[in-house]
Order: C-alpha cells, then structure tokens, then sequence
C-alpha cells in the first residue's frame, strides 16, 4: 500500500527544515592550467554564476523552475509545485559589460541581487567548455521569457526542476565541470569555498 499523499508531502517538510542549515563547501582544483577566476553569487535562496566571456567581459548564468523564475509567478500555489512537484526547468542568461574581475559585478541585478560573492580560481580551458555547453543549450531553447526582475533571458531546460534537483545542485554540478570538488547536499544556497589540500611542503 503507498504512502498518503499528505505523508509524503510532510515527510519531504521535513527533509526540507533538517537541511535547512546544510552548507555546500567548494575546493576549487589547486594548479589550474591557465588560471582564471570565475564568480559564484549568492542571492539568499539560490545562486547564479559568472564566467569571463570570449569579448572580453561576463556572462552570468542560473537555473531554476520556469513558472517561479522565468513567468515570475511566485504565489504560495506556485512556490508549493515547485518545491514538491518536477516541473518545467528553465535556463537563464545575461551578459554583463566590463572586465570579467570582482569590481566590475553590479550589486544592483534588479531583485535577485547577491548577498555573497565567492571568487573561485579554475582552468580556462573547462571554462570555455562550461560556456560553450551552456550558450549552446540556451541558444537551443525553444521560447525565451525576459525576467526583467532578474535582468535574465530563460530558455525552457531539458531537465525538470525538482527540489531533489534544484538551483543549488545545478550549480554545483557547473563547479565539478570546472574541476572543483563540492562537498554537502547544495540543498540551499548556503557556500563556502576552501583551498585543496597539497600536501606538507618539504
């Protein structure tokens, strides 16, 4: 016999609030090839990511559930589908002007602005990689949705949004694709970031 709807539904409440206090560490890959620096922000429930563009400057990127962040439709029934239900994933974009460096991110991206900035040194061949899946599966998007509030183009993203699946976690998954270990469940958007461990010097 299954589960009531009304167990599971508490039952996933509760696995919410336990990790509510989780924290994701990033260890970012300690000798690079040709090192650069890409930006995680931090906007209190999720997070977005910056990385330097061919042009010279900044393409911020983020996921998140199409109706919440693309449609802006963030009412309680809203919220409540996509915390508990899989629904339509969406992939947002924006380019940002001047040199890819910490001085040159605005505080100011219209509501989603960051509340932490964690600079993080990779290798400039995995970001030109990143960037070139992601501008490619967003250019591959079938309707774009401008979230003005966000300041972001959405594109619908093949993969569901789940809260099993959620910002954090495609986030973290980006950083592991840039060579950084992750360690945490990135439930929330809760980060830290720490050096590798090389080893005692001689």
């Amino acid at each position: 016999m299954s589960r009531p709807r009304s167990s599971r539904t508490s039952a996933l409440a509760a696995l919410v609030f336990l990790t509510a206090g989780c924290t994701t560490t990033i260890i970012p890959p300690a000798q690079p090839v040709h090192p650069i620096s890409v930006y995680l922000l931090d906007h209190g429930r999720t997070p977005s990511l910056v990385l330097p563009s061919a042009d010279g400057g900044m393409t911020r990127y983020a996921y998140g559930d199409w109706n919440w962040y693309a449609l802006r439709n963030t009412g309680p029934v809203a919220g409540g589908r996509a915390l508990f239900l899989p629904t339509q994933g969406a992939l947002g974009r924006q380019e940002l002007s001047g040199p890819p460096v910490e001085a040159s991110l605005p505080q100011g991206l219209g509501s989603d602005a960051w509340v932490n900035l964690h600079p993080i040194t990779v290798g400039l061949s995995d970001v030109e990689q990143l960037r070139a899946r992601l501008d490619r599966e967003h250019s591959e998007g079938a309707k774009v949705a401008l979230a003005e509030s966000f300041n972001m183009e959405f594109v619908p993203h093949p993969r569901r949004y789940t809260w099993f699946r959620n910002s954090n976690h495609v986030v973290a998954a980006w950083l592991r694709e840039l060579g950084c270990e992750t360690e945490g469940l990135a439930f929330h958007s809760r980060w830290k970031v720490k050096p590798k461990a090389t080893g005692s010097r001689d």
